[in-house]
C-alpha cells in the first residue's frame, strides 16, 4: 500500500478529505472523506476531485426524498398530470437549471421562484386551477415568481406585458406600443423608428401622423 502524505487535502461538494490517500495493491488511490452530513466514507480520490461523487450518498436520497414528497402532494391534489403541475416544473427549470433552453431569460437575468412556492401545494393555493387559453405571467417582468406578481393570462394580454415593448405616455397616460397601435392605426414598427430617430418627432405625431402613401405610377 503506498501512502501520499504530502498531498493537499481535497475538497468539493459536500465531500472534505480528512485523511492522507493511499493506493491498495492493484488498487486506485483512494482516502476518507467527511460528508457535511457527519458520515465518514472512503471513496477514489479522482472521483471526488473531479466532481463524480459530491456526497456519501446522501444527497442522492434527499434528492429522491424530495421528489417522492412533491409527487405524493401532486398525487394528493389529483394533480400529478395537470396543466398546473407541469407549469409549476416548467417554472422551477427556467430559473434553477442551467441545462434549460430558457435559463438565460430567467435564472441567468436573476429571476427567481419564492420560497413559498418551492411547494406545490402552496403554488396551487395561491394561483388556483389555470382557466382555459391561459399560462403563468408575471406582472413585473423583472419581478420573481411569487404572490403578487403572477396571474394566469392570456396570450395576448402576456404579448402586452413584454420586456421588448415600449411604454409610451402620451397626455399622462401609459400603454405600451402594441396598445397605441392598435389605437391610431398605425405599425409598431413605424412608431418606433419615429420614436428611435434623429427627426424630431414628437410622442404624440410619431404614434398618430397619418403616414404618407406614395402614388404609383401607371
Amino acid at each position: 500500500m503506498k501512502i501520499r502524505p504530502d498531498e493537499v487535502m481535497i475538497c468539493n461538494g459536500m465531500l472534505t478529505q480528512i485523511g492522507v490517500s493511499f493506493r491498495p495493491v492493484k488498487g486506485k488511490r483512494v482516502a476518507v472523506f467527511k460528508c457535511s452530513c457527519g458520515k465518514n466514507v472512503i471513496t477514489r480520490v479522482q472521483h471526488v476531485r473531479y466532481g463524480s461523487i459530491s456526497s456519501c450518498g446522501c444527497a442522492g436520497v434527499e434528492s429522491s426524498r424530495k421528489r417522492l414528497t412533491e409527487n405524493k402532494i401532486a398525487f394528493k391534489h389529483g394533480k400529478k398530470k395537470s396543466i398546473e403541475y407541469t407549469t409549476w416544473c416548467s417554472m422551477r427549470a427556467r430559473c434553477f437549471n442551467r441545462e434549460n433552453e430558457s435559463y438565460s431569460n430567467y435564472g441567468g437575468r436573476g429571476i427567481k421562484v419564492c420560497d413559498r412556492w418551492l411547494d406545490f401545494e402552496l403554488f396551487l393555493a395561491d394561483m388556483g386551477s389555470r382557466p382555459n387559453g391561459t399560462s403563468i405571467d408575471r406582472i413585473d417582468n423583472n419581478g420573481n415568481y411569487e404572490p403578487g406578481n403572477c396571474r394566469w393570462a392570456d396570450s395576448k394580454t402576456q404579448c402586452n406585458n413584454t420586456r421588448s415593448n415600449l411604454i409610451i405616455e402620451i397626455d399622462g397616460v401609459q400603454r405600451n406600443l402594441k396598445q397605441w397601435s392598435d389605437i391610431s392605426g398605425i405599425g409598431r414598427c413605424t412608431i418606433r423608428a419615429r420614436l428611435l430617430s434623429k427627426m424630431g418627432w414628437s410622442t404624440k405625431d410619431a404614434v398618430f401622423y397619418p403616414v404618407r402613401r406614395r402614388n404609383k405610377s401607371v
